[in-house]
């Protein structure tokens, strides 16, 4: 808590509508394989202590395809 989080994610669709997002890996700025593994940022609030196993999060993703 104290400070917004940007920490890399791989998301994937799992139904229609419905996706699911993991981290990509640690999350050190020297893991450029990380940075090469993701496909989203997974924000956390100012707020967030931590985030549990089926909680919802905002993500935000490099790349839409429309």
């Amino acid at each position: 808590p104290g400070r917004q989080e940007y920490q890399r994610g791989i998301v994937t669709q799992i139904a229609p509508g419905e996706f699911s997002v993991k981290l990509a890996g640690q999350q050190d700025s020297h893991q450029l394989s990380v940075a090469s593994l993701a496909n989203c940022f997974i924000v956390l609030d100012i707020d967030c202590a931590a985030v549990e196993a089926g909680e919802m999060v905002i993500v935000e993703p490099f790349e839409v395809l429309i």
